[in-house]
């Protein structure tokens, strides 16, 4: 008998479950008002973003960051922060550079946040500076009241 672990067999594509999962994290920002920080220490989303694959938390990253791209930030000092404020500074300068361009593209096309995605996504030694850039990213381009602060 063995107790290795059965190998994981995909029974989703990446996109989609990425797409799952932002919508799961935005709920999760709604339910706490939208507070970065209540939503990322009280459920257990956190424990799924640690075992999900990175591909699939680099294209969580993505999706997050291009509605974020015209974002000027919180004025926090976390680090999660200075990567998302760095992830939405590169989208909005590849969507200067594309004017035509939308999300779709801008998630698949290799590019500076694409390199910064993957390299947070791809830390397995510290899986909370994404899962915490990823929500931040996500209160930037959803949150419906950020334009009232």
């Amino acid at each position: 008998m063995t107790t290795d672990r059965p190998p994981r067999h995909r029974t989703m594509p990446v996109a989609q479950e990425a797409r799952t999962i932002v919508l799961l994290m935005e709920g999760t920002l709604a339910q706490h008002g939208w507070d970065i920080a209540r939503a990322r220490d009280k459920n257990r989303l956190r424990d799924l973003w640690a075992v999900i694959e990175p591909e699939v938390r680099r294209h969580i990253l993505l999706l997050a960051t291009w509605p974020a791209r015209n974002t000027t930030g919180s004025g926090t000092d976390s680090v999660a922060e200075k990567y998302a404020l760095e992830l939405a500074a590169y989208a909005a300068q590849w969507a200067a550079e594309h004017p035509n361009a939308d999300g779709a593209s801008f998630h698949l096309i290799w590019h500076p946040a694409h390199s910064l995605a993957s390299s947070l996504a791809f830390d397995r030694d510290d899986p909370d500076v994404s899962w915490a850039t990823a929500l931040t990213l996500l209160a930037y381009g959803s949150d419906p009241a950020k334009d009232a602060r």
